[in-house]
């Protein structure tokens, strides 16, 4: 019973079901779990229905409608029965108030029954009228419905034509074009949203806008219409990267009912095939192929399929070696072709040939040396050889004046000489590494592009990170950077997690130098800024340029063995010069003692995440000032408004969070997590009281994480004197 208890309590698990012989005691332990369940009012209804072997409907239908207190007596159709609630959840998706437009609920109704109480052709349909008040869209919609299912062969139709409906009242042959990509993907794949976009621009299915960042978002939205449409669902994958999938079932729809003939696809991802399927699968009027996620790791020598209209081609992530130079040779219409994540070495001859080819993709090619003259490719738009083991840039790549995005992040690409980039006036996306031995010219013609939008790069030196930011920043600089200053190989995916544009990490460098040439420049708009291992740091604010910095909203410093002091106010701190900063975070700095300074609190008025983690000299978070020791206000309260989460770990010299008498005024804390500081001994949390004096938790707060040990040893003579019995509910004891 308890193992069934636990189940049941895991938000992750949807059902469970219990199996056994007669007589061994499932209705006994169900009665149990029943009763346990409305004793502790875990859920607003509990409904049992006992299901005989001879199904009586009716009686399930008023079994559960009396439990929601609801009647059904009057209604004897069993198909009206239910769940009257399709009906509900049409209005719902519709977004169809009816008492506005009370002509369509006739209407409405009959599309409702042409659904046939499918949830899944309710919600797509509902959702493809959605806002549409016209009574005579309606009417043509059921007419165009009602002759679609009419037209139903075979049973296992049924829904496949409804749900075609719904695409079909796309009405925007592109966005419907755009939508059948997703079906390219295996089943109950998590699609990354910029990859599709990425797809959808490169095959000219997005107006062109004015840059970059305008036609992404033109493509967004059209990625929000077909969610609104519920043709596909949103979701985060592993990464945390926002995606979309597709619902199975219309994938299923997809292949079998538009894509089966013009255009025509031949999708076979992620079915775990071991060969490439023969020639006869490789029809001439082939749209799209997709082959990706199996285990094909060659292609017959002699195969050449005749495809002239193949647009688009999957082979990512196959255990492929190599590529027959006669493979592309009769696909010239091909304009994406995706090869990451395969173990080519090198690509055909063919390729050059390629010339209508927009995107040619060979992300994580690890084994990928060399590649034939991209020349004649002059309509690609994205090159990808990011972690490709390319040690110099491919023949012909000046003449690619088309290109929008070139990933050139490759360990092993040493020097990249000067002269291509001014040919790439297009360029908006750029991820490059720029090797030990690149020109310096080469930095300054790349920093000089000015229709760059996005910018990630790796420098491996001080003096090439300078000359970088100097002149990217004299006409205003890109949308969005990342800036990594680092002598190691590391990867491009750095701090996603953020919600912010402007990155500069920094890890293994000294940047506070004697000399001027030896002291970093930091760009000046900044929003993330993240420290490791830079032995000469003393002092955050000491940091040539840091007083210049006007955005930053994240500090991370890890692993500072010189930090004493984060951050301090002087006479050249400029006026709100802190004021945009929501989180600081500081990890194994040995020598650091104390965070800030009281009067700097005026300052960081937007923080919302402190976190300090194995700092073992840290004595206090927030000192008092010198000029502040006669005044009451600093001395009892200290403001952080919108404060959210406080997690302090690993610092057994601790003993205060600020001053010995203080408390925190935080409205907006909702997290605390305490772990590893024995000498604390005081949580020093502001309680609000009411007229007549009885006080109240901080009015966000949501949590304490903390052991039952540390809690019970705390001291709260500067609280009101029930603070504990009133802040208990909050904890979560490890």
């Amino acid at each position: 019973m308890e193992e069934i208890w636990r189940h049941l309590m895991d938000k992750e698990i949807k059902n469970v079901g219990i199996f056994g012989m007669g007589g061994i005691g499932k209705t006994t332990i169900m009665t149990h779990i029943n009763n346990r369940l409305i004793e502790e009012n875990k859920f607003d209804h509990v409904i049992w229905v006992t299901v005989s072997q001879t199904l009586d409907l009716v009686e399930v239908q008023n079994g559960i409608a009396n439990s929601l207190k609801k009647h059904l007596s009057s209604i004897k159709d069993q198909k009206a029965r239910a769940e009257n609630e399709a009906l509900e959840l049409f209005f719902e998706k519709a977004e169809l108030d009816i008492s506005k437009v009370p002509t369509l609920k006739e209407i409405a109704e009959l599309v409702v029954k042409q659904c046939a109480g499918l949830p899944l052709a309710i919600v797509t349909i509902a959702s493809s009228l959605k806002g549409e008040e016209d009574i005579r869209e309606w009417r043509n919609a059921l007419s165009e419905l009602t002759n679609k299912v009419r037209s139903i062969k075979v049973r296992d139709d049924e829904v496949f034509v409804r749900l075609k409906f719904s695409f079909d009242r796309l009405k925007d042959e592109k966005i419907q074009r755009c939508f059948l990509y997703c079906a390219l993907y295996p089943e109950d794949h998590d699609i990354p949203k910029t990859e599709l976009v990425d797809y959808w621009i490169a095959e000219g299915l997005v107006e062109e806008m004015d840059n970059l960042q305008a036609t992404e978002d033109r493509a967004h939205i059209m990625i929000k219409r077909l969610v609104n449409n519920c043709l596909l669902l949103e979701s985060i994958n592993r990464r945390e990267r926002s995606c979309v999938k597709v619902h199975d079932v219309v994938r299923d729809m997809v292949l079998r009912y538009i894509t089966s003939e013009s255009p025509l696809f031949m999708v076979k991802a992620g079915l775990k095939l071991e060969e490439l399927p023969s020639g006869r699968h490789w029809k001439e009027n082939l749209d799209k192929v997709s082959l990706m996620n199996n285990f094909i790791s060659e292609i017959p020598s002699s195969m050449s399929p005749k495809c002239p209209i193949l647009s688009t081609l999957f082979l990512q992530y196959n255990p492929l070696e190599s590529i027959p130079e006669s493979f592309f040779s009769q696909m010239h219409g091909l304009m994406i072709l995706n090869l990451s994540g395969t173990e080519i070495k090198s690509l055909p001859n063919s390729i050059s040939e390629l010339t209508s080819l927009t995107a040619l993709l060979l992300n994580n090619c690890y084994r990928l040396k060399q590649i034939p003259s991209l020349a004649k490719l002059q309509a690609l738009q994205i090159l990808d050889l990011g972690f490709t083991a390319m040690n110099e840039v491919p023949t012909g790549m000046e003449m690619l004046t088309n290109l929008t995005n070139l990933d050139l992040y490759s360990t092993e690409l040493h020097n990249i000489p000067a002269g291509i980039f001014p040919k790439l006036c297009r360029l908006q996306k750029l991820v490059i590494n720029w090797g030990l031995e690149t020109e310096r010219v080469a930095v300054e013609e790349a920093a000089r592009l000015k229709n760059l939008d996005s910018v990630k790069v790796q420098f491996r030196n001080l003096q090439d990170f300078n000359c970088y930011v100097k002149f990217f920043s004299s006409h205003g600089g890109p949308n969005e950077y990342q800036l990594f200053l680092c002598p190691k190989d590391v990867g491009t995916d750095w701090s996603s997690s953020f919600n912010v544009n402007k990155k500069v990490i920094i890890d293994g460098c000294d940047i506070c130098g004697r000399e001027e040439k030896d002291c970093i420049i930091l760009p000046k708009d900044v929003e993330f800024l993240w420290l490791l291992f830079c032995e000469d740091v003393s002092n955050i604010s000491g940091i040539p340029t840091f007083n210049t910095l006007e955005r930053l909203e994240y500090l991370w410093v890890a692993s500072l063995h010189n930090l004493t002091v984060l951050l301090n106010l002087s006479e050249s701190t400029p006026p709100d010069q802190y004021s945009h900063l929501k989180g600081v975070h500081v990890y194994f700095c040995s020598e650091v003692k104390k965070l800030f300074c009281s009067k700097l609190l005026l300052e960081l008025k937007n923080l919302e995440w402190i976190d300090v983690y194995n700092c073992p000299k840290m004595e206090e978070l927030i000192t008092i000032d010198g000029d502040d020791d006669n005044e009451e206000r600093s001395q009892k309260e200290f403001l952080l408004p919108k404060l959210k989460r406080l997690s302090l770990r690993s610092m057994p010299e601790l003993k205060n969070i600020c001053s010995s008498n203080g408390v925190m005024v935080c409205d907006s804390l909702q997290e605390i997590a305490i772990h590893g500081c024995p000498q604390l001994k005081r949580l020093p949390l502001y309680l609000p009281v009411d007229e007549i004096g009885q006080p109240s938790p901080p009015p966000a707060l949501q949590k304490i994480a903390v052991t039952r040990e540390w809690w019970e040893a705390l001291e709260w003579d500067h609280l009101h004197p029930h603070a504990k019995t009133l802040l208990l509910p909050f904890c979560k004891f490890d």
